[in-house]
């Protein structure tokens, strides 16, 4: 959500309206993803925007499908130790501009993978020289802790973020979900 306070928790709040009450209508995460931006550019300020990733997995097969709307690239650990894919901006961030579409990705999500949406405040956290922590800092311990339930993972990433930060104020949420189908 675009600015701080009690504006941007009345536009999260929207947002949420928004999705749940059109979430049951829309046809694909694409036309999810283009009626709420249409409903929030109408119902929002013209500086505020929203940016989400729109995901839906479907459990028997693994194959998940989604729309990143100007979020942080989603982080997608193979079991198997390869690279770290990348789930890539598809869009736009949500109420931002009249009239956009959004392209929706697919993506295999196997037992034993490991799956991370995050907010910036997780990479961008920040120590008491105001060095951030780091997409690679957040790379690095998912791979260290792939092993651990995705809770657990959680829970370990949160506490390194902490040490890292040593005390100094974050001025960002600090969100991270973690999907690992189990085998």
């Amino acid at each position: 959500v675009s600015g701080k306070g009690l504006p941007a928790a009345l536009l999260m709040s929207n947002m949420q309206a928004t999705l749940r009450a059109l979430a049951g209508r829309a046809t694909s995460l694409t036309e999810l993803a283009a009626r709420t931006n249409e409903l929030l550019y109408a119902t929002s300020p013209s500086n505020k925007f929203v940016t989400a990733i729109l995901v839906q997995i479907n459990p028997a097969t693994g194959v998940g499908d989604y729309v990143n709307a100007g979020h942080n690239e989603c982080l997608l650990l193979r079991c198997d130790g390869g690279e770290t894919e990348l789930l890539k901006t598809t869009g736009l961030p949500l109420g931002m501009f009249a009239g956009m579409s959004y392209e929706e990705k697919s993506f295999q999500l196997n037992a034993g993978d490991l799956l991370a949406l995050y907010s910036d405040g997780v990479s961008e956290a920040q120590n008491k020289t105001e060095e951030e922590w780091g997409e690679a800092n957040l790379q690095e311990h998912l791979h260290e802790t792939k092993d651990n339930s995705a809770q657990r993972i959680v829970g370990q990433v949160i506490r390194e973020i902490d040490r890292f930060a040593d005390g100094a104020p974050q001025h960002d949420d600090i969100t991270l979900l973690v999907l690992k189908p189990v085998k």
